[in-house]
């Protein structure tokens, strides 16, 4: 007989399944009970009964009534699946023969902190997209179009050794530059004219994330005052945030170094996010957010300004929570003039 197990959890999302097992797939189902099971199809059992960490058994699948049978040999009393990646129909055929029960905020505690083995990848993504993008902007001159540069972008960080970029990433040239999240396109750059590159990368399935903004030509009065502001302010959050800080007062520390300066009204957006198996995650660092922050949680510091027609500056570094934030690149954030 077959112990009840209280506890089963039930993960598709590919994130989850690869940072429960050890194994990258987009059609595995992993569940987590008082072991860890993952049902991969004959495409891939071979690769993953070779790769997934220690303790995980691997099973076939051939349908969906094989993780029925399995449910229902465990004898749980629920089943604990994440509302958040799964969708209605899903949880439909679920509810079909057991009780379902959301665990998408307890999923998101247990990504909250990281490992060291997952610093250490983030580290080495991190790494990738900082050399990446030190080469790929001696590519810049007049006439490149947006696109072509986010070309060499990411032809850069799979040289370098990354998997793919972690976004699709932004470049954008003057104007543009005032998109938070514009996507590049075929404008074509100018003398004169404000490069910004918002990019990253995935090492392992672990991610980074990384702006600079550039000057391309002899930059006016208002953009290198502007931009010496946004450095400040991404400087003062690195040094000032601390051990039980709530997000907000994190983000108040950035947003308050603009206001001396008059600059933020112009700050549109929060002060960063987590970065980890996901580009963004918890926690967020916002005006509202009372999380708090935790020793190895990793986040990005992104203060930035925008005006509108004109141009836009935004200066992000990954970080990763020790006694204060420790960047995981190594440049300087001097302004760039090309």
């Amino acid at each position: 007989m077959v112990k009840k197990v209280k506890d089963l959890m039930l993960l598709t999302n590919e994130k989850q399944v690869y940072y429960f097992s050890g194994f990258l797939t987009e059609d595995g189902f992993l569940l987590k009970g008082k072991d860890t099971t993952l049902f991969v199809d004959d495409r891939y059992y071979e690769e993953a009964v070779k790769t997934v960490k220690k303790g995980v058994i691997v099973k076939k699948l051939t349908s969906f009534n094989d993780i029925k049978e399995e449910v229902l040999r465990l004898d749980a009393k629920e089943l604990l699946i994440d509302f958040e990646t799964v969708s209605h129909s899903e949880a439909i055929k679920y509810q079909e023969f057991i009780s379902i029960k959301d665990c998408s905020k307890e999923l998101k505690e247990t990504f909250l902190i990281k490992d060291k083995s997952e610093i250490e990848l983030i580290k080495k993504a991190s790494s990738i997209t900082e050399k990446a993008f030190y080469k790929s902007i001696k590519k810049i001159r007049k006439g490149i179009t947006e696109l072509k540069l986010k070309n060499i972008i990411e032809n850069n960080l799979k040289k370098l050794g990354a998997s793919g970029s972690s976004f699709d990433i932004i470049v954008a040239f003057q104007e543009n530059s005032a998109i938070p999240h514009h996507k590049a396109g075929d404008r074509k750059l100018g003398k004169n004219e404000v490069v910004l590159i918002d990019m990253g990368a995935v090492y392992k399935g672990y991610a980074s994330d990384m702006t600079r903004t550039l000057f391309y030509g002899k930059p006016p009065i208002k953009f290198v005052s502007c931009y010496e502001a946004v450095k400040q302010a991404n400087e003062l959050a690195i040094k000032n945030i601390t051990l039980g800080m709530t997000a907000k007062d994190a983000d108040a520390i950035a947003r308050n170094s603009l206001k001396e300066v008059y600059l933020d009204t112009y700050f549109t957006h929060s002060l960063g996010h987590g970065v980890g198996l996901n580009i963004h995650e918890a926690p967020t660092l916002s005006k509202k957010s009372e999380e708090v922050i935790k020793e190895d949680m990793v986040f990005t510091i992104e203060p930035g300004v925008y005006f509108e027609g004109e141009f836009g500056i935004r200066i992000e570094d990954t970080v990763v929570m020790q006694k204060s934030p420790k960047r995981l690149f190594t440049d300087d954030k001097k302004l760039i003039i090309k």
